[in-house]
Order: structure tokens, then sequence, then C-alpha cells
């Protein structure tokens, strides 16, 4: 019923809070510094986000309804945390990690919990983002070039590296999405709109994706930049600016159209 968004132009960037049923947006952040990436808790009660305040990269969580103050959730000198998704339980945040310096992003996962620890989960060479927890827990999609261009896989979660890595696009993918239910998983490939069915109780299995819709939206190399609904019949998704989502605009020209109005309606 409500969607977490940011609104602004250059580096005066904030999250917004936009009510389906009213149609009506509300401002969530007011700090001057950029706060950007908001991703809901799993009972919908707050907003975590990514933002630079006192010249620092860090994690902050606020209320979703507004009250109350903006909370400090996690910080790493040096490097930039964007919030992604969530454990089944809500008790453990997976991130994209990039340094600030530069270089490829990594994936990591940040506690909740007491001293709110953070540890990486996978840190290689090639460039790995937009994880997405499934909704039994037990399992993280994810984006990597390690193959020369991005492509979906998918590894046991929380502890990646315990057995087993499938490849789920052929042909290139991004931004990885699971189903409410957890039977199928989505992506994106170019302007195509993918599904896979897939099974992740006992073990991991998938079928042959297929394609959903086409259409020009935006994408976001860090998370995945885009939701869809309980029910998995919607999808939320953003359409570049000036764009119909329906091709190209055109415009029609008519020759001679005044000899046309004089047949089709003559004059005495």
């Amino acid at each position: 019923t409500r969607v977490a968004l940011t609104v602004g132009p250059g580096r005066d960037v904030d999250i917004w809070i936009w009510d389906l049923a009213r149609k009506t947006p509300t401002r969530l952040t007011l700090d001057e510094a950029i706060d950007d990436y908001p991703l809901w808790t799993p009972d919908g009660k707050r907003i975590a986000f990514f933002s630079n305040r006192k010249n620092n990269w860090a994690l902050y969580w606020r209320a979703a309804d507004g009250t109350g103050k903006d909370e400090l959730l996690g910080f790493v000198p040096a490097r930039q945390l964007f919030p992604s998704s969530w454990s089944s339980d809500g008790k453990t945040m997976v991130l994209v990690e990039t340094y600030v310096a530069g270089g490829n992003p990594n994936i990591g996962a940040l506690s909740i919990e007491g001293d709110h620890n953070y540890k990486p989960l996978l840190r290689e060479k090639y460039r790995e983002s937009q994880p997405r927890v499934s909704p039994n827990g037990r399992w993280m999609a994810y984006s990597s070039d390690e193959s020369g261009k991005s492509e979906i896989y998918v590894r046991p979660f929380p502890d990646v590296d315990s057995g087993g890595r499938w490849q789920v696009s052929p042909t290139g993918g991004d931004s990885p999405l699971w189903s409410r239910d957890g039977r199928e998983l989505f992506y994106r490939s170019g302007d195509a709109v993918m599904a896979v069915p897939v099974k992740t109780d006992p073990a991991f299995s998938l079928e042959t994706p297929k394609l959903l819709f086409r259409g020009m939206y935006l994408t976001n190399s860090v998370v995945s930049p885009w939701d869809v609904s309980p029910d998995g019949k919607r999808f939320l998704m953003v359409k570049p600016p000036g764009s119909t989502g329906e091709g190209p605009r055109k415009i029609n020209v008519v020759l001679n159209w005044f000899e046309e109005l004089k047949q089709r309606v003559p004059t005495k």
C-alpha cells in the first residue's frame, strides 16, 4: 500500500513515501545530506537507507510513519554500504559493499541485533551486487560478471560457500527478484523481463527461463530497482524520463488535410 522512493536533483536527495491509496507523497528524511536506497523492514514499520551524513557513508533507519529520529545502523571506514535485502527472520540485512576509492562491489551482511556486527559474504575479484534472499531464507540470488558479462547466480544463505552455485540466466541478466511464494525467480535481460520456475526446498533446482514481457525501464548496477506485488500479478518499475513505456514517441504528419476537410464538410 506504500512505496518508498528517492526524490531530488543532484545532491539534494531524500526518502519519500508514496501512499498508493491516497495518491499522496510524504517526505520522510529531512537532512541536507544524500539519503538514498530505501529498504523496508520485513514488518513494514521502518525504512533503512544509505546516507553521507557528517562526511561518512553509513546506514541509517527511521520509522516509516515519520515519528522519532534517524538512527545509525552501521558504518565501515572507507566503504559504502547499500541496503538490498533481508534474511527471512529480519535480523540480518544483506548489503552491497563498495570502496569509496573505487573498485568492484561486493556483498556483505549486517546484524540488526546487538552491536550491529558487519561481515563480508562475497568479496572476490568480480563485480558482485544486487543480492536478494529467498522468502524461506535459505538462498541468495545475485548478479556477477565472473563470466565476462552480468549473469544471475544463486548460492546458499547465509553460508554462501557451503556448497552449490547455480547460474540462472543463460544469456545475460541482472536485477534478480524472488516471487513472494519463492516459486519463481525474476530477472532482467536488456529490455526483457524473464521468469524462472524454481524449487527452494529441500534443495535448490531451476527450470528454463521464459519471457514475461519487454519494456524499457531504469536499471541500477548496485541493487535491484524493482519489486513485485504480494499476489505476484504486478511489478513496480521506473520508466526512463519522458518515456511512456510503450516504445519511442512519434509524430504523424498529415498532408493536404485542408482538402480532405473540404470533402468531409462541404461548404455551401
